[in-house]
């Protein structure tokens, strides 16, 4: 029993030992586990934060490229970058990461086969042990790609360069990847090394950069025909800011490039190798931006900041490859190395004529390959623990660079020239001189200035300046508007601004052309300037008197030596223009399209616009005439409605206000069409204040609406006395102020006077004595023109059914004597008034401010001269207790007008008892008039709502 009791005991005790045991070993499993898992977490931290920064590295891309380029590329480069991370994302989430890191044993190490569609993130069961590294490979896939976009900036379309960026993170990337970075891959097989992308990233990039930057071409001017830069401002950085900033985010970002590249945080050793990396990475900056502040100084004897910027680049990227490999001492030297690379490489595109906007291939490309061959160089002999370590032989190194540059540089060549071929990678010539953003929304920078110019109005100032002006506002209607055609006048610029215009901003360079404009200095240099640069021209041939002209062109070209002056050159001097230059552009003119224009028909000169504006490249809103068509056709429709519509049409539509002058003078035609769209804006609100110019209409219609009550607006100018269309509408006038002269009297209520605008360059000359004896003299066939015109006018014009004018049977009493002496005094009254100024050589703002004094005094006259007794909107707008004193003005303006018409008459010898002025009529207190009851008088008051014929009766 005894022994038995001891081998129970002793059996117990084994069993708690054993159990103790048990217990032990549980707790060593479970610390196990929770250091695998915080090992783990610590990992994933770490290369998320690494990916993050290589993120941000976009940005500093974005910023360096936007800064380097010129302000009117600067938001096309902005959008390039985003668009290619969301391009080379998606592509390589759909086929980067498979042909990058899937298996390639099948293909002996040269693409991987699995892994396609997202495979890599998640599987069967659960995230994929991949994750992690597709996350942070992602983000090297769209690095390679942006550096691209900087070797074809400026002038590469954006559809094209999507293109290539797809290509290049589905397949030209993951290709090179695969050669050295998956386990199975041919170079890495061999034995080369590039720890965080020399080769892989910044060299496949900078290739591409190289290809495409050949094969796209310069930019338009970058180059001159002996190499020379024919404008270094022209093509300098337009923010040098943006590319100091953004080369520190790239050095800040390039931190997560190099040290996060070990993937793992795992052991001391993992911690150790990315301290090395971060440290090395500072060291080659330094030494690459140093060399470059140097090598800057010496060659220009200032700072280049730009310069000095990719030099540090230059650093990062050549030291990216052995950054864990080599001591802080070796750093130094691979860095350095890298600023003189940069500065060689660069120097020998230039000598090429190979135009990288950004030194995409120098910084990239020349810095990436030294970097890969400074691996074999400079490897060290230990590893950061202090072991022996492994160096990759230079001529594997070697190797893999030419491979890596073969592969990225074919693959690209044969992507840019297919897409040449089919129209998708170069930008037109047009979009390259006004800047690739103009295909854009918006600005990237909203200075309030325009971006583009439909056309540009090239013109002899002192001779077509309104003429220029009416083109202005005529082709304005066929674009987006007035600010888009430039004239001179608008924009207070000098000569280097407006030869910049011409070359950058403008679809077409549209010259008023005339037999002297060839020799002033300052549109020699616009013609030339434009010829060079290939912006279309369009000749306008101003002929004088309504004649054509043309021009020899050749001849013209003969004698630029003759008539420019070497006083004129010298001003043409500092744009690198010559006698030569300007002979050459004079010669191709004769190839360009020529449009007659001048002292026209109403049809001819609209047709003129017309052909103007279609060889410009501009076209009227098709919605605008759609529009007008459905109105007009509903004006004139035969149902009631469309009668009734016809009627109020009418009624609305007749001009108030006739703007006359002598149309025998073209700038002074131009003068009337620049009044007539001024006063559009001052009257904005006035929706009872309607114009129209005397050239758009038949000479019987003007009269007719000057004799039924339509206010006259005189442009003054040399010949306007002399012209028969404003002496018959001011005949008319003046019968309507002295009612007794006709037969059948008109009613007072329906005179008006007259507004003068006096405007610049017109050459006019305020009447003297010699005038007036001129006009007592003209007994002639004008004077009895007018007579018949003012007695009885074609009133059918505007739908009248009458068939003729009451005052019909009595026009012609009076004769030409007393015609003229209604003519004098009416010249003598009208010149006692100030003309007001319009200066339509000037600005538009300064035309629009003195509109307002015109639309003033027009506004402003027949409410003064017509009887207000009666009128509800005089009583209305100016108050019952200013009735009186309108009508006292009334009455001292008829007593001024009938002793003005005595003294002309008595030199006249002609009886005056039928041209007095009849007293204020008794109806302006008592509200009714001769005719009966105040609603006549009112109908009577309302001369510019009635039809002609109803006026006349």
């Amino acid at each position: 029993m005894a022994l038995a009791q001891q081998d129970l005991q002793s059996l117990q005790e084994g069993l708690i030992a054993l159990q103790q045991q048990v217990l032990a070993l549980q707790v060593q499993a479970t610390s196990e586990g929770g250091v695998q898992d915080t090992v783990a977490q610590s990992t994933a931290v770490w290369v998320l934060i690494c990916a993050a920064l290589v993120f941000f590295m976009q940005a500093g891309f974005s910023l360096v490229e936007a800064g380097t380029c010129r302000a009117k590329n600067a938001l096309s480069i902005l959008v390039k970058n985003q668009v290619d991370f969301l391009c080379a994302s998606l592509a390589w989430f759909l086929f980067g990461w498979g042909a990058a890191f899937g298996d390639s044993s099948p293909t002996a190490g040269l693409i991987g086969t699995t892994e396609y569609f997202g495979e890599a993130v998640l599987n069967q069961t659960g995230v994929s042990d991949h994750a992690l590294s597709f996350h942070f490979q992602q983000m090297f896939c769209a690095v390679a790609g942006t550096i691209v976009s900087g070797g074809i900036a400026e002038r590469a379309e954006l559809r094209g360069y999507i293109l290539y960026s797809v290509c290049m993170a589905s397949f030209i990337y993951p290709c090179i990847a695969c050669w050295c970075w998956n386990p199975d891959g041919w170079l890495a097989a061999l034995g080369f090394v590039d720890f965080a992308g020399s080769g892989v990233v910044h060299l496949t990039g900078g290739t591409g950069a190289l290809v495409g930057a050949w094969v796209v071409g310069p930019r338009t001017g970058r180059f001159g025909t002996a190499g020379i830069l024919k404008d270094r401002h022209d093509f300098s950085p337009h923010n040098v800011p943006f590319i100091l900033v953004g080369t520190m985010i790239l050095q800040f970002g390039w931190y997560g490039f190099n040290a996060g590249s070990i993937m793992s945080m795992e052991t001391v050793a993992d911690s150790r190798t990315s301290t090395l990396a971060a440290i090395n990475t500072t060291m080659a900056a330094v030494a690459g931006g140093l060399v470059a502040v140097l090598t800057s100084f010496l060659r220009k004897r200032r700072w280049d900041v730009p310069f000095v910027c990719n030099g540090v680049l230059a650093g990062c990227v050549s030291i990216t490859a052995s950054c864990p490999f080599v001591s802080h001492w070796a750093a130094l030297l691979v860095g350095g190395a890298g600023g003189v690379c940069f500065g060689l490489a660069s120097s020998l595109l230039y000598r090429l004529h190979i135009d990288d906007p950004i030194g995409a291939f120098p910084v990239h490309g020349a810095c990436g390959f030294w970097g890969v061959l400074a691996v074999g160089i400079f490897h060290r002999s230990s590893d950061v623990m202090g072991g022996p370590a492994q160096a990759p032989k230079f001529y594997v190194q070697l190797v893999g660079a030419l491979a890596v540059c073969a592969f990225s540089g074919f693959m690209s060549l044969f992507l840019f020239l297919v897409m040449r071929r089919v129209g998708m990678l170069n930008s037109s010539l047009q979009d390259q001189r006004k800047g690739l953003d103009r295909n854009f929304t918006f600005e990237a920078y909203n200075s309030g200035e325009v971006k583009n110019y439909h056309a540009f109005l090239s013109h002899a100032k002192s001779t077509h300046g309104a003429t220029a002006r009416w083109l202005q506002l005529e082709l304005a209607r066929y674009a987006r508007g007035r600010s888009s055609i430039f004239l001179d006048s608008d924009n207070l610029v000098n000569l280097n601004h407006l030869l910049a215009t011409v070359r950058d901003k403008v679809d077409v360079l549209v010259v008023l052309a005339t037999e002297e404009i060839w020799w002033r200095p300052w549109c020699a240099g616009e013609v030339t300037v434009a010829s060079s640069a290939d912006v279309p021209i369009v000749l306008v041939m101003m002929g004088a008197s309504g004649k054509p002209l043309h021009l020899d062109f050749g001849a013209i070209s003969r004698d630029v030596r003759k008539n420019i002056s070497t006083e004129a050159m010298n001003t043409l001097a500092p744009f690198g223009i010559g006698y030569g230059d300007i002979e050459m552009a004079y010669n191709k003119l004769a190839k360009m399209p020529q449009v007659q224009f001048g002292l026209l028909g109403r049809r001819e000169v609209r047709d003129a616009i017309a052909s103007i504006a279609r060889h410009a490249g501009l076209r009227r809103d098709p919605w605008a005439r759609r529009t007008r068509g459905v109105a007009a056709r509903a004006a004139t429709s035969r149902t009631e409605l469309g009668r009734r519509l016809s009627r109020s049409w009418m009624q609305h539509t007749n001009p108030n206000y006739v703007i006359v002058g002598d149309w025998s003078d073209l700038e002074a035609v131009a003068a009337m069409h620049i009044c007539q769209q001024a006063l559009q804006y001052a009257s904005d609100q006035d929706s009872n204040f309607r114009t129209a110019v005397c050239t758009d209409m038949s000479e019987a219609k003007v009269l007719a609406l000057v004799c039924a009550g339509a206010t006259i607006i005189i442009v003054l100018s040399k010949g306007v006395l002399q012209c028969p269309l404003v002496r018959r509408a001011c005949l008319v006038r003046a019968r309507a102020l002295w009612p007794d002269g006709f037969a059948g009297s008109c009613s007072a209520s329906q005179t008006s006077f007259a507004v003068t605008i006096d405007a610049d360059r017109l050459d006019f000359e305020f009447p003297g004595a010699s005038f007036y004896e001129e006009l007592q003299a003209d007994r002639g066939l004008e004077l009895r023109a007018a007579d018949r015109a003012s007695g009885c006018l074609p009133l059918a014009a505007f739908g009248s059914r009458a068939a003729d004018c009451p005052r019909a049977a009595e026009s012609t009493r009076g004769g030409e004597g007393r015609a003229a002496a209604l003519l004098a005094a009416f010249f003598r009254l009208l010149f006692q008034q100030i003309a007001l100024p319009m200066s339509t050589h000037g600005s538009w703002k300064a035309i629009q401010q003195q509109s307002f004094s015109v639309y003033e005094a027009a506004v402003r006259t027949p409410r003064v001269l017509a009887d207000p007794g009666g009128c509800p909107r005089a009583e209305s707008s100016l108050g019952r207790g200013k009735v009186k004193t309108l009508l006292q003005s009334r009455s001292s303006l008829s007593t001024s007008l009938g002793e003005t018409l005595r003294a002309t008459c008595s030199s006249l010898g002609e009886a005056p008892a039928s041209a007095s002025l009849p007293a204020a009529s008794p109806r302006s207190s008592s509200g009714e008039g001769p005719t009966g009851s105040g609603a006549e008088a009112d109908a009577e008051d309302e001369p510019s709502t009635l039809g002609a014929d109803e006026a006349c009766a």
